[in-house]
C-alpha cells in the first residue's frame, strides 16, 4: 500500500476510535503502533487530528475529570492516576485536577459517597464499618486528610452514627 493510502487508513481508524469516546494523544499513538503503522504515519495522523482539534490532551483531561466526578465521585488521587494511565502529561493532570476539584469540593464529594454508602455499613460493628468506609474512600482516590475528616464526622460525633453530620 502506498503512503497516501496507508496514512488515510490510519486516519480513518483513529477517527473511528475517537467516535466512541475522546482519547489522549498517547492512547491513539499506542493503538496505531499496535496496528503496525510506522512512526512517520502516526506522527502525521496525530498532527492532522491536532490541527482539526480532535486531539487535545488538555480538553481530554478536563472531559475525563468532569465525567469521572459526575459518574463515580472520584477523588483527586484516583483521577490523577487514571489520567497518567491514559498517557496525559503530569503538568496537564495537575493543572486540570486543581482547576476542577478543589479541596472543598473533594471533601463534599467524599461526604456524599460516605452518606450514600452508610446504610450498608450502619448495621456493622463500628470498627468494621469504619474500616470499610475508609477502604471505600481510599479506593475512590480521596486524600488521607479528607478520608480522616469524613471518618471523624461519621464516628466521633455525639449523634447516632446513622445520622452523620453534614457540616
Amino acid at each position: 500500500m502506498d503512503d497516501t493510502k496507508t496514512q488515510q487508513k490510519a486516519r480513518d481508524e483513529a477517527l473511528r476510535w475517537l467516535a466512541y469516546r475522546p482519547r489522549s494523544e498517547s492512547e491513539l499513538r499506542d493503538r496505531l503502533r499496535r496496528r503496525g503503522y510506522e512512526e512517520e504515519v502516526i506522527t502525521e495522523v496525530l498532527a492532522y487530528l491536532r490541527g482539526i482539534e480532535l486531539v487535545d490532551d488538555e480538553q481530554f483531561a478536563a472531559l475525563w475529570v468532569r465525567d469521572r466526578i459526575a459518574r463515580k465521585q472520584l477523588g483527586a488521587r484516583r483521577l490523577s492516576w487514571e489520567l497518567r494511565q491514559k498517557g496525559v502529561e503530569t503538568e496537564v493532570i495537575q493543572r486540570t485536577v486543581a482547576m476542577l476539584l478543589d479541596e472543598e469540593r473533594e471533601l463534599a464529594l467524599a461526604r456524599e459517597v460516605a452518606t450514600r454508602a452508610w446504610p450498608r455499613y450502619a448495621p456493622l460493628a463500628p470498627a468494621v464499618a469504619r474500616r470499610r468506609l475508609r477502604g471505600l474512600l481510599e479506593r475512590r482516590g480521596y486524600a488521607p486528610a479528607i478520608v480522616s475528616q469524613v471518618l471523624r464526622e461519621f464516628f466521633q460525633e455525639e449523634k447516632e452514627p446513622s445520622e452523620p453530620s453534614q457540616s
